[in-house]
């Protein structure tokens, strides 16, 4: 019972059979009331189905007999019928014939206690009774046609024995539904029986499983609380973790693998730090060798550099001189080319602007003739609308006289009043065309007196022109000057450039060889400081291992 698997599979055996038990004891339940739905409907639905057929004949038989009262030829229905008399007797045998084929082969061949077989055979012999002296009798006086003997016996005979056999079905009924409670009552009994003998079975599975696998829990929760604490110190850094073997389960086992590997682990630590110690004394003594040799070399590269640099200045300013010069050249060039071109642009400009302050002249001129012009048809619009005045007034006179001629100045009146509406947008139209004129006007002074100031400020600026095409040919022989002393400065400056260059080439190859020698001796500074860094973790990793 030391295996936490041995445990294991006892707790699995002991689940199973308590299903199985579980299973036993709701089968059994399940079954005995199966049975009990069974009785319950063999013996008492059954039962109580036959008293319901034995109401419906006996009620199916008596109905068929009233409906034949109704062929008696007496009775105003009697004609009405389109079925004969026989069809209703017929009928009544065949309820009858029900009926006693239900008391007969059903409820007296069927299991009954002795109060149901004393209650069916009252039933059994009152039918008889209803039969033979009710039925058969009114049966036959029916075939006689005597309706009236008939109707005494179904007063007389029937329905007292009718009434009679109706409270024993119901009685029987009764004894029925009493049964199918008791039943009833019973399955629910054997149910809670079970009930309870399954709940006490399921309590007791329960506590045995659950008493098992506290057990098996608490040993893995321990075991677990060990082996985490241990793990956990380890990785700390503490190799002196020892785990205590007490007993023989898996986790044992496991705990005697992990102190096996703490065993091997400190061993390795420890060989590792006696190693580490002497490759960190070696690194030491190559990191000061290197530094040395750095020092020097960055020492001499400094040197190499700071000469390198000046020569690289002196050559880039003298490059500087040369490229400035040059420029200059090419811009008093450019300079000398530009004057030129705009002397014959203040030419050309010049007898644009004569020509266009002439055009201007000419322009002003046609301004003034327009405004003339306009003034002359102001006038004539003047006329025009003054005539449509005199013709709205002599319409509107016409008109009324027309009014004044009754019927025979109709026509004329509706050719005045044509008039007077003529007359009115004729002087609608010239008063627009006194705003279009007027519009006119305006805007040919307003342009009159733009093209008097365009003239005037092409007559200044022809003036202006001529002074700057006067200053352009002193310039133009200031710069010729200056182009001649460039090119000399220009000459010079090349001839020393190509010396400088000369030095700067044997004092950069000077240079790459020190930077060639400072960066060999970097990188084994470099190498030193690493391989002493990594010494030097090695150690602080090591040191952190507690090893007794």
């Amino acid at each position: 019972m030391k295996s936490i698997s041995v445990r294991l599979k006892i707790v699995s055996i002991l689940t199973i059979l308590a299903f199985i038990i579980l299973g036993y004891f709701g089968i059994s339940g399940m079954r005995e009331s199966s049975h009990s739905i069974e009785n319950l409907y063999s013996q008492g639905m059954q039962h109580s189905i036959r008293s319901g057929k034995i109401l419906n004949s006996l009620g199916g038989a008596r109905s068929s007999l009233l409906l034949a009262f109704q062929h008696d030829p007496s009775s105003p229905l009697a004609k009405m019928h389109d079925h004969p008399l026989s069809k209703h007797i017929d009928d009544v045998k065949h309820a009858l014939s029900v009926l006693h084929s239900i008391v007969d082969n059903e409820l007296l061949a069927s299991k009954l206690s002795s109060s149901e077989r004393t209650l069916v055979n009252t039933l059994a012999s009152n039918l008889d009774n209803i039969t033979k002296q009710g039925f058969e009798p009114a049966i036959e006086a029916l075939q006689k046609e005597d309706y009236l003997d008939a109707n005494k016996l179904l007063l007389q005979k029937i329905n007292p024995i009718f009434v009679q056999i109706e409270n024993e079905a119901n009685l029987f009924l009764d004894d029925q539904i009493k049964e199918g409670k008791a039943t009833f009552i019973e399955s629910q009994q054997t149910s809670q029986r079970f009930d309870w003998i399954f709940g006490i079975t399921t309590a007791i599975s329960l506590v045995i499983i659950m008493t098992i696998s506290a057990r098996v829990s608490r040993r893995v929760i321990n075991a677990s609380h060990i082996l985490e604490n241990t793990a956990t110190a380890i990785a700390n850094g503490d190799l002196t973790q020892h785990i205590k073997i007490t007993s023989t389960d898996e986790f044992s086992h496991i705990a005697q693998n992990v102190n096996r590997i703490t065993e091997k682990f400190r061993h390795v630590v420890d060989t590792n730090r006696i190693s580490i110690e002497q490759i960190a004394s070696s690194a030491e003594e190559s990191s000061a060798v290197a530094i040395q040799t750095q020092k020097n070399v960055s020492e001499q590269q400094g040197q190499t550099q700071q000469i390198a640099a000046a020569i690289h200045e002196f050559n880039a300013t003298v490059h500087e001189v040369a490229q400035s010069a040059a420029a200059a050249a090419e811009a008093s060039d450019n300079a000398d080319k530009a004057a030129e071109r705009g002397q014959g642009v203040v030419q050309d400009s010049m007898m644009m602007i004569e020509s266009l302050s002439a055009e201007m002249q000419e322009a002003v001129k046609a301004m003034h003739q327009l405004a003339a012009h306009s003034e002359e048809i102001g006038g004539v619009v003047d006329v025009i609308q003054g005539i449509s005045e005199q013709t709205n007034l002599l319409a509107l006179n016409a008109a009324i006289e027309a009014a004044r001629a009754g019927e025979f100045g109709r026509g004329f009146a509706v050719v005045a009043d044509e008039v007077r509406t003529l007359a009115s947008r004729t002087q609608n139209s010239t008063q627009e065309i006194l705003q279009m004129v007027q519009r006119l006007q305006d805007g040919s002074r307003t342009t009159t007196d733009k093209l008097e100031k365009g003239a005037e400020n092409a007559h200044a600026t022809v003036e202006k022109a001529r002074v700057a095409a006067e200053a352009l040919v002193e310039i133009a022989r200031s710069v010729d000057l200056i182009n001649s002393m460039n090119t000399q400065i220009a000459t010079a400056a090349e001839e020393q450039t190509s010396v400088t260059e000369e030095i700067n080439q044997n004092i950069t190859a000077i240079s790459d060889i020190s930077n060639e020698t400072a960066a060999g001796a970097e990188q084994s500074t470099r190498a030193t400081e690493e391989l002493a860094s990594l010494s030097e973790t090695l150690r602080n990793e090591i040191s952190t291992y507690k090893l007794a």
